[in-house]
């Protein structure tokens, strides 16, 4: 989570299958709002990224529309000085790209729906 200072916070959620941090099969979430949260809300433009293979810049699957990507966030809570916890669901379509700046192949979509958890959110001052 990143504060800009002018009331716009950038939240971004990565997650890895296993702790060294390899990318196949690892997810990013990447959503901003101007103002406080005011839980439950809903970001209908978040960016979404799954990675099918061990590159960075292939063979990915992302959400390609505005609106495609539809993230609630129930529960944010300030645990500790400059940390939060947060809650809350996703559902969006994934679009294949063959590599980045390739057209999306509309012939292989990934529906991806689930529960999101995280205890402890740490805050960065940009």
């Amino acid at each position: 989570m990143t504060d800009f200072g002018f009331g716009m916070l950038q939240i971004s959620v990565t997650a890895n299958p296993e702790q060294r941090c390899m990318v196949t099969g690892s997810s990013m979430i990447d959503m901003s709002v101007m103002g406080e949260l005011d839980c439950p809300c809903v970001f209908d433009d978040a960016d979404v990224v799954w990675w099918s293979s061990s590159s960075m810049f292939s063979e990915l699957y992302v959400s390609d529309a505005p609106g495609l990507a539809r993230v609630t966030v129930t529960r944010w809570e300030q645990v500790d000085e400059g940390v939060v916890a947060l809650e809350g669901e996703i559902a969006t379509e994934l679009v294949f790209l063959e590599g980045i700046g390739s057209d999306p192949d509309a012939d292989r979509m990934l529906r991806l729906e689930a529960t999101i958890r995280i205890d402890e959110v740490y805050e960065e001052a940009f």
